[in-house]
């Protein structure tokens, strides 16, 4: 389980514009850890997960270098 800090630097910071979030920040969380654990391809999360561009958006991978 990710302790609160390390989930603060893998995931992106919320919204602040007041709107409420499409997807729950545990269910994208889930999805990162399904992925990672599973070795699948982004675009074979199951249906039951956010969409792909979502969770990959959030993850460490969908990040520019700087």
């Amino acid at each position: 389980m990710l302790s609160g800090r390390s989930s603060r630097r893998c995931c992106r910071s919320p919204n602040t514009d007041g709107r409420r979030e499409k997807h729950p920040r545990r269910e994208i969380v889930n999805a990162i850890l399904y992925a990672v654990r599973s070795g699948c391809p982004w675009r074979y999360l199951p249906a039951d997960l956010p969409p792909w561009q979502t969770v990959y958006w959030y993850s460490p991978a969908g990040k520019k270098p700087v």
